[in-house]
């Protein structure tokens, strides 16, 4: 495998998984009383944590 093609599928798997963790930040947040209005668990819940870790990693 070249280096062009090992490149451009890390690029694609790289935006996939920066797309995965906004797609967590967005469904998880933040209720009215403090807990994540998608998975109910004290906000912020490990999910959102973990979209947003992907966010800063691969975005």
């Amino acid at each position: 495998m070249d280096q062009a093609a090992v490149r451009d599928a890390f690029s694609r798997y790289s935006s996939a998984q920066a797309v995965f963790g906004l797609s967590l930040v967005r469904r998880h947040r933040p209720g009215g009383t403090g807990e994540c209005r998608a998975c109910g668990r004290p906000h912020p819940c490990e999910q959102r944590r973990r979209g947003a870790e992907l966010i800063v990693h691969f975005g």
